[in-house]
């Protein structure tokens, strides 16, 4: 499907983006004498999403699961790259359960041969020395041994690792655990048989784990992961080692998100999940009654303090129950009063302020 033809400078088109998934795009151009060349990018497009998806590769969740019969052959990635993870051996399918986390679907491994994998080729899931993961996952108290999730091409030597816990130690590899690429740290009080959001991140040598808001442990990692390879992608266990316990949620990112990033994405976990409670933002600028006061010629008036140059609407009521729209003003500096008759009827009513 041809998008676009340009003649003249500068080159440019609007692409509406009709169809979520995995677009490609090509750019050929061709000079005055005949000559062409081109180049073609992948497009991710998503609808819409509770969640950042600049570098989201991949992302699991309960919506995305088959089963039959409790058992689990299938975990579908949410995203349009297609990381899915199966397993054919139904031996080695992991359970479904239906209310795992806060009445949410989980996955549940039983710590000796639960597996889900794929073939996945580095790049298209990592970078060499940034990424961002965040995981909603409960461990048995009897499972001593644990691989959570890796992607691996050449065992230790070259892998994203998370060991989590491997005798009751968080160990985070990412790269050549022989040569610099491995830090860990004791598991934190709060880890055995409890739902926790841990979030694990490198930013170039730096990486560090949080579990339930709290940061466990940093450090320093040596040299990078070579993502320009194939590799296990694997969850649940991780060469000869296996998760003990359950997976709810699985969001992985190739690069390193920002504070307000992580914030967003550690909240619509953290809700989902029960973790936190739901809290709506007050916005700073809303305008607010700050005071009343008796005023002359039988009157009183409201202080109003909100946005500089908004509109506000003064509403009155009878009961609290339903308000009406009584006038609405301009608040040119940000502060303002209103004066209102008193009367016999301003005397039984309540007033408040909106934003218009």
């Amino acid at each position: 499907e041809s998008l676009a033809k340009q003649s003249e400078a500068p080159y440019e088109v609007d692409w509406t983006l009709a169809k979520v998934g995995l677009q490609s795009v090509t750019v050929r151009a061709t000079d005055n004498d005949g000559a062409t060349s081109e180049a073609t990018v992948s497009v991710a497009v998503y609808g819409d999403t509770p969640v950042p998806v600049d570098g989201l590769r991949l992302w699991l969740d309960g919506s995305s699961v088959t089963q039959e019969g409790g058992k689990v052959s299938a975990w579908a990635d949410r995203t349009p790259f297609g990381h899915d993870v199966s397993q054919a051996d139904a031996d080695k399918q992991p359970a479904f359960h239906v209310e795992g986390a806060n009445g949410k679907p989980a996955v549940v491994f039983d710590g000796v041969d639960d597996l889900l994998d794929a073939t996945v080729n580095g790049a298209r899931l990592l970078s060499s020395d940034s990424a961002s993961l965040f995981i909603v996952m409960k461990q048995d108290r009897a499972s001593a041994n644990n691989a959570l999730l890796g992607w691996e091409s050449n065992s230790h030597l070259n892998h994203l690792d998370l060991l989590f816990t491997y005798n009751d130690q968080l160990l985070f590899d990412y790269g050549n655990v022989s040569a610099g690429g491995r830090i860990l740290a004791p598991q934190p009080e709060r880890w055995d048989d409890l739902w926790n959001l841990v979030e694990v991140y490198r930013t170039g040598e730096s990486g560090w784990v949080a579990v339930a808001g709290e940061t466990v442990f940093s450090d320093t990692f040596a040299g990078e992961l070579d993502v320009e390879v194939d590799g296990a992608l694997t969850l649940g266990g991780v060469g000869g080692l296996h998760f003990g316990g359950a997976v709810a949620e699985v969001l992985i990112y190739n690069r390193a998100l920002g504070v307000g990033e992580r914030e967003s994405v550690s909240q619509y976990l953290g809700v989902k999940y029960g973790f936190i409670e739901d809290v709506t933002p007050v916005d700073p600028n809303a305008p607010t009654l700050s005071a009343v006061q008796l005023a002359a010629d039988d009157k009183f008036r409201f202080l109003v303090t909100g946005d500089k140059g908004g509109k506000v609407v003064l509403q009155f009521s009878e009961n609290l129950d339903k308000w009406t729209d009584m006038q609405t003003y301009t608040n040119e500096s940000g502060q303002m009063w209103i004066n209102i008759n008193r009367g016999a009827d301003a005397g039984r009513l309540f007033f408040r302020v909106r934003a218009e």
